[in-house]
């Protein structure tokens, strides 16, 4: 059975096409888990991207549409931003978005000084979540990985 696993030329190709870059691309692909291709660049303009390529379908299905139906769905609360989709590829199951500011809280090791408060914003996004008018017919109920 061929290969059907897109090469780092496609998903570049990709990349390139749809945003003009300036500098280094940077492969903040995480060493553990599941097989995802991240990496973070920077636009000619000075903006921060990322292109995700998920190891799975589903992943990136579900990933594409929270940020396409999901996230303009819910209400904005000053303490929580998405990033924006900017370009998608079926195809290759990859797409770009913005990168926004900040640190990745499982990235920030034991050093984070306040986890109460994380978990307590994570908690009111939980809630924002089940009381958004989202509908969910169209979903499937069991995720599998």
């Amino acid at each position: 059975m061929p290969d059907s696993t897109p090469k780092n030329e496609e998903i570049h190709d990709f990349l390139s096409s749809s945003v003009n870059i300036d500098g280094d691309i940077t492969d903040v692909s995480r060493q553990f888990g599941r097989a995802t291709i991240m990496w973070r660049f920077v636009s000619s303009a000075g903006d921060h991207f990322y292109l995700k390529r998920h190891e799975a379908r589903p992943l990136f299905e579900a990933e594409v549409r929270s940020l396409e139906v999901w996230v303009p769905a819910i209400q904005p609360a000053a303490w929580w931003r998405a990033p924006e989709t900017v370009a998608v590829s079926t195809s290759l199951g990859a797409l770009i978005m913005t990168g926004l500011p900040g640190q990745v809280l499982e990235d920030a090791g034991p050093s984070y000084t306040d986890p109460v408060a994380a978990y307590r914003a994570a908690g009111q996004f939980a809630h924002i979540l089940h009381t958004a008018e989202i509908d969910l017919s169209g979903e499937t109920n069991i995720q599998s990985y």
